[in-house]
């Protein structure tokens, strides 16, 4: 394993600690995106409004980054993308074990699936809902 790989994990557990300050806001809206697309993808089928979902998750995810490099402007695009991707792999296993143990209908479960479908509705970039698609 090269130095750098082993690096990797630690600079990006240093990166997440810094980035959990109070006035983070677009992180917790990452990390709130995170978790919904964690338990769709396993509790609910791909539809309209799972594509709709993603697609704010993406814009989001981009604003998450822009974010990141602002703040550090030193590190690459390459080792902001793989500290959104530890986050959300952080965020997914967690959420993985709370189904396995409760199930998509779980008490922890409901709360993140009403979650997603107000995500999945909502304008990202203009904060206003959109409307649902008609199946």
């Amino acid at each position: 394993m090269s130095r750098r790989s082993l690096l990797m994990p630690i600079l990006a557990v240093a990166l997440l600690t810094a980035f959990n300050e109070p006035d983070e806001g677009i992180m917790d809206v990452f990390d709130n995106f995170s978790a919904s697309n964690s338990v769709a993808s396993r509790c609910r089928p791909e539809g309209s409004v799972y594509k709709n979902f993603v697609s704010n998750y993406q814009l989001v995810s981009q604003s998450a980054a822009l974010y990141l490099k602002q703040k550090t402007p030193t590190f690459s695009d390459a080792f902001i993308s793989a500290v959104l991707t530890h986050r959300y792999e952080s965020i997914d296993a967690k959420v993985a074990q709370v189904i396995a143990q409760e199930g998509c209908d779980g008490l922890k479960i409901r709360p993140v699936m009403k979650q997603f479908e107000a995500l999945a509705v909502m304008d990202p970039a203009n904060r206003k809902r959109k409307r649902p698609p008609q199946n």
